[in-house]
């Protein structure tokens, strides 16, 4: 006889962290320091690109900490990597 727990499949919480990726909208409520807006131009600026006389505008590094996932159309934020960039950021005054 097999029980229950001889079945169980692993599920992907079991090796993700809960709520680790979240839609702009999602991670404005838990983050509430940033706006949707704020979130969708850190989005816009995450990587480098270029002005209209060819010249490279910087990116502010969002991107390559691997802050956003794309599937599709839907846009996705590791807070777990939001997170870390944020604390990248910090700036220790004396």
């Amino acid at each position: 006889m097999h029980t229950a727990q001889q079945h169980e499949q692993p599920t992907m919480s079991a090796h993700v962290g809960v709520n680790r990726f979240a839609t702009i909208e999602q991670a404005a409520l838990l983050r509430p320091a940033f706006t949707a807006a704020a979130l969708r131009d850190i989005r816009f600026k995450s990587a480098d690109r270029l002005n209209s006389r060819g010249e490279t505008i910087p990116g502010n590094g969002s991107a390559a900490a691997g802050v956003w996932v794309s599937i599709g159309r839907k846009v996705l934020i590791d807070l777990d990597a939001l997170d870390r960039w944020i604390e990248s950021h910090k700036q220790v005054t004396t």
